[in-house]
């Protein structure tokens, strides 16, 4: 290519714009733009699928808490069957620990006494263990329980509180407590 010389402030001269002219100026532009609109779509598709991924996540750990606060609510009945039995003087279901039978005997029988024990739940989910604690708040003379109630063979028309706290764990640490008070007539 020839330079040629031209005087200060001169102009350029003047080259009709042809078609040739313009796609040579245009080359390469097709493949940048479907480079870009390639990136775009993946990334929505990629987006997609990381909403998607997150969204199963949150609701397998959802259906594992709901389940960990199933187990807590049973064990607390477990726990109310069991108040019932020591009461009565007979054994416990056998899914508690050993020895555990004689602390719910004290617990039931002494005023604000605490029996504390694990259990491990059966099931499919995964292992659930249930950490159950029994106390003994307070016994209370009824008002007018002899017209409510059928009168006691042993004469005592008396009801007593008691404590029930379950903690359930679950897999990856899912847990859920439930308290509730007990009233034993």
């Amino acid at each position: 290519m020839k330079r040629r010389n031209r005087e200060p402030g001169a102009r350029r001269p003047f080259k009709p714009c042809t078609l040739t002219a313009m796609r040579t100026a245009e080359r390469g532009v097709a493949l940048v733009m479907a480079l870009i609109v390639t990136m775009v779509v993946f990334l929505l598709v990629a987006s997609t699928l990381y909403v998607i991924t997150q969204a199963t996540n949150i609701s397998g750990s959802r259906k594992v808490y709901t389940t960990a606060c199933e187990a807590a609510d049973g064990s607390v009945e477990v726990l109310k069957d069991s108040i019932e039995q020591a009461v009565a003087g007979l054994p416990v279901p056998g899914v508690f620990a050993s020895g555990f039978n004689t602390c719910l005997s004290n617990a039931v029988l002494t005023d604000n006494a605490t029996c504390s024990t694990t259990i491990t739940l059966p099931g499919t989910m995964g292992g659930y263990n249930a950490t159950v604690t029994v106390t003994r708040l307070f016994t209370k003379y009824n008002v007018g329980a002899r017209i409510k109630f059928p009168p006691d063979p042993y004469g005592n028309a008396t009801s007593t509180f008691f404590r029930i706290t379950t903690t359930v764990t679950g897999p990856n640490n899912t847990d859920c407590e439930n308290s509730v008070v007990y009233k034993h007539v």
